[in-house]
């Protein structure tokens, strides 16, 4: 497995933490729901998640 495809499946393993863990403060979509544009569109595949939806699956529960 080369590293392109290597850091390409750890940022699809990255987003799907974040999807099923986080409330996106950006979109204000709830866990294990996908993020969305302004439009109501899901985001690409390329960029599922908002960033602050990471930072937010980062940080451990109050």
């Amino acid at each position: 497995m080369s590293f392109a495809e290597r850091r390409a499946e750890q940022l699809r393993a990255e987003a799907a933490h974040a999807i099923a863990t986080a409330v996106c403060p950006t979109c204000q979509v709830l866990p294990t729901y996908p993020c969305r544009d302004n439009h109501g569109n899901e985001l690409p595949d390329s960029s599922p998640v908002h960033p602050a939806r990471y930072t937010e699956a980062g940080r451990p529960a109050a």
